[in-house]
């Protein structure tokens, strides 16, 4: 849905994807949502686990609060195609702000929130002494805030 849209404003697009980040033998899997416009990142979650309850679905509902629940209709949705983007209680809460869900085939066609994974894992949390969950939890905020 977004290949060849001009986007003009914020809340027109906004994109995501989940990467992963191993430290002390464990993977954990971190999940932004990247306003395309804007392009700040307005909600992300940090999980233990590949669920959706535990990755897309915090960070939407945190997107949805920096928004003040205040969001156009028809507001592009775009992501990979995850199982976490087609569960039914994530689809639920898309169509409960009238979200268009887009979904891409490829990588690049998801760039924007590629890349924001990679500046993340690769310019910030590569660098940072962590030992446990709590330590990423605190240095992906950090990252975020920057």
């Amino acid at each position: 849905m977004i290949e060849n849209l001009v986007i003009i404003r914020i809340n027109q697009v906004w994109s995501s994807d989940i990467t992963y980040f191993e430290f002390n033998g464990r993977f954990y899997y971190i999940t932004f949502i990247l306003d395309n416009y804007s392009r700040y990142i307005i909600g992300h979650s940090i999980s233990t686990r590949l669920t959706t309850e535990q990755t897309t679905l915090p960070a939407l509902k945190m997107a949805l609060k920096t928004r003040n629940h205040t969001i156009p209709n028809e507001l592009i949705f775009h992501s990979d195609g995850g199982g976490q983007y087609y569960d039914k209680n994530f689809l639920a809460l898309t169509k409960q702000y009238y979200f268009k869900n887009s979904m891409c085939e490829f990588a690049y066609q998801n760039g924007k929130a590629e890349r924001i994974n990679g500046v993340i894992k690769n310019n910030y949390l590569v660098h940072r002494n962590m030992k446990t969950y709590e330590d990423l939890v605190k240095e992906v905020d950090r990252s975020v805030t920057l």
